[in-house]
């Protein structure tokens, strides 16, 4: 019999008893209660001692399971520490690359700009020394044709 039936046999025996005449006492037989409260206190610690237990590995039980949670929680908080860390680090990387692609890009068209200017600089430097050649070709060319112009006059 276990604690919680002793108890409702204890209840059964005094609900059970005859009223003593005009009062609100019972009279119960002395070797039925003390027997069953001989059991009682037999039986009482070891229940005692189970709820303890059992309150205790509870207790045990909430306090892993706390501790499994906080841990959870401290590491899902630095995993979002380290991917906003390595997002925020990516965010910067792009910038900064995007930042020397277009320096990259306006050196580029400068130093594109350069050549074209220099190369056009020779060009017309080549040119106008051409065209010096040229109107010397030409006034020697006339000269020649002075000259044959006027042998051709002086052996006619």
């Amino acid at each position: 019999m276990d604690v919680l039936e002793i108890i409702d046999s204890i209840e059964d025996l005094v609900e059970g008893a005859k009223p003593a005449f005009f009062s609100n006492k019972v009279a119960v037989g002395r070797e039925e209660i003390l027997e069953l409260l001989s059991d009682l206190r037999l039986k009482l610690p070891d229940d005692i001692k189970q709820a303890t237990w059992i309150k205790g590995e509870r207790e045990r039980i909430l306090n892993e399971a706390r501790m499994d949670a906080d841990k959870v929680i401290n590491d899902a908080k630095v995993e979002l520490g380290r991917l906003l860390s390595e997002e925020s680090v990516l965010i910067e990387a792009k910038k900064q690359a995007a930042q020397i692609i277009q320096a990259a890009t306006e050196k580029s068209v400068q130093i594109t700009m350069g050549s074209i200017e220099y190369t056009d600089k020779i060009l017309n430097g080549t040119q106008e020394n051409l065209n010096k050649v040229i109107d010397t070709l030409n006034d020697n060319r006339r000269q020649l044709a002075e000259m044959a112009s006027e042998i051709k006059r002086n052996n006619q």
